[in-house]
């Protein structure tokens, strides 16, 4: 079966707090298991220190009569004696659970002369005095529990009794014996117990946040899925409510923009058609019109009608490849063929061409090229001069008489630019950068009825592109536009 996302975030969160109680659980009771074991350990080091130093003061150095005729030693009376001195170590204390005598005399943890009859299968007991051994200078063993066989004589704890310098006696204890119901036993259990108590609310603790992150973060990523899946099916005006700014918000303003722009590419797409089929169908109403008339005998044919009629078609072809070359573009970008050529030539040329047509429009063309007689390039001269004839028809049929345009050619090691500004009329600003969209007319001062197919500044765009530089439209100081084409001085693709 196929697990939901939301599934699998929560296994992979609750696992991971799960695998890591479960680590520190074990950590925590390898720690306790050991440390206690160190500990109980150290504190019998201690006490049997305590016994040997109290038992070398108060009984063997001050009352040898403890000792009995066979060598042995009545551990009972030895005890006793060092009660009532007051100098009972803390290990005996706490062994017989009191700090009297009497009770000393009346516990179960009093010892009896050693017995050194073998037990076998026993294990030593866990109270203080029960495990205390004791044996002579010579390591017989006077009193206490038989020794241990096997690996617990290892185990074995051993505190010199000294007397003047000289060692008297060993007192030798015994390792714990671990009894179920005892108190160091009730204690691991208690914490192990306390332990599983915090580990338990630990992962409570950390499951539910883990769940409700997890649905958290689900619901944001099927809120995602389901924008962009009604913008898969066509609903270009679906958006995905944007909150906080983490990854999941920064996705939704990626669906958002591109949402946004895909309208706005169905709107273009939209108004092309329609703009393409209006740009088409004047002049192809023009032709239709005048070829009834011929054929009806309203209008004689002659060279006026003929020309008329080839006046409409160059339109039509012109607007064709200007689409053609739109959408080359778009595809593939603009083909060229790059030369060596003068970019100072290529202005000049094109000021000869179109002069005599500035000069029947009442405008004056000046060309400024900065004293530069030649200025070597790696263009493709025919599109440069395509690019350039453009502007300069945009200029000679909005540009009101008298007027000016003028060309000026700039350079720097690597770039040159070249700027055409005109006088008035001007465009508005909100305008001005929508002049490249494909047949886009700001029709108060540049219309339709002019001749242009508004796709001019939109093939000079893709030229420029093609040579890898840049086209701007700005308010000129004479008045009217300022084109400004900057191009690398070798505009091959490298």
């Amino acid at each position: 079966m196929r697990l939901r996302l939301f599934h699998q975030l929560f296994i992979v969160i609750a696992g991971t707090v799960l695998l890591t109680a479960m680590a520190m659980a074990f950590i925590l009771s390898f720690s306790l298991r050991n440390g206690f074991s160190e500990y109980l350990e150290a504190q019998d080091i201690q006490q049997l220190e305590e016994f040997a130093k109290a038992a070398a003061n108060n009984v063997f150095a001050n009352e040898p009569s403890k000792f009995k005729a066979d060598g042995s030693v009545d551990i009972n009376a030895l005890i006793t004696d060092m009660i009532r001195r007051g100098d009972v170590p803390n290990a005996l204390k706490s062994a017989n659970g009191s700090n009297g005598a009497g009770s000393i005399g009346s516990s179960t943890e009093t010892l009896s002369p050693v017995s050194l009859r073998p037990q076998r299968g026993k294990t030593p007991p866990g109270g203080f005095a029960k495990r205390l051994m004791i044996f002579n200078a010579a390591g017989i063993q006077i009193t206490g529990p038989p020794p241990p066989q096997g690996a617990i004589s290892a185990k074995v704890l051993v505190q010199k009794i000294v007397v003047d310098g000289k060692i008297v006696a060993f007192a030798k204890l015994l390792p714990r014996r671990r009894v179920p119901g005892n108190v160091d036993a009730n204690f691991l259990k208690s914490q192990y117990q306390n332990s599983a108590l915090v580990i338990l609310l630990l992962l409570f603790l950390a499951v539910v946040p883990a769940f409700l992150i997890a649905r958290l973060g689900v619901n944001r990523l099927a809120e995602l899925r389901h924008t962009a899946n009604e913008i898969a099916q066509g609903n270009l005006t679906a958006r995905v409510a944007v909150r906080g700014d983490d990854e999941l918000s920064a996705m939704g303003l990626h669906i958002n923009s591109m949402a946004e722009s895909l309208s706005n590419l169905d709107d273009s797409r939209r108004r092309w058609l329609a703009e393409i089929s209006h740009e088409l169908r004047t002049p192809l109403t023009v032709l239709v019109g005048e070829l009834d008339a011929l054929k009806d005998g309203v209008r004689p044919v002659n060279v006026v009608a003929i020309n008329s009629l080839s006046d409409e078609a160059q339109r039509l072809r012109r607007i064709v490849d200007d689409l053609h070359q739109l959408a080359v573009a778009d595809m593939k970008g603009t083909l060229c063929e790059f030369e060596t050529c003068d970019a100072v030539e290529i202005i000049r040329r094109l000021s000869n061409r179109f002069e005599s047509k500035f000069r029947s429009a009442g405008l004056d063309l000046d060309v400024n090229c900065e004293g530069h007689s030649e200025m070597h390039v790696v263009w493709d001269s025919e599109r440069i001069g395509q690019l350039l004839a453009n502007i300069l028809t945009n200029s000679l049929r909005y540009t009101t008489a008298p007027g000016r345009t003028l060309i000026s050619l700039t350079s720097t090691p690597s770039k040159v630019s070249i700027q055409i500004d005109d006088s008035a009329p001007t465009v508005s600003s909100e305008n001005i950068g929508r002049l490249f969209q494909p047949l886009f007319r700001a029709e108060q001062s540049r219309d339709r009825a002019s001749g242009g197919s508004g796709l001019g500044l939109s093939v000079s765009e893709a030229i420029v592109n093609s040579h890898r530089g840049s086209i701007s439209v700005a308010k000129s100081v004479l008045g009217g536009l300022c084109v400004t084409v900057i191009l690398p001085q070798d505009a091959r693709n490298r």
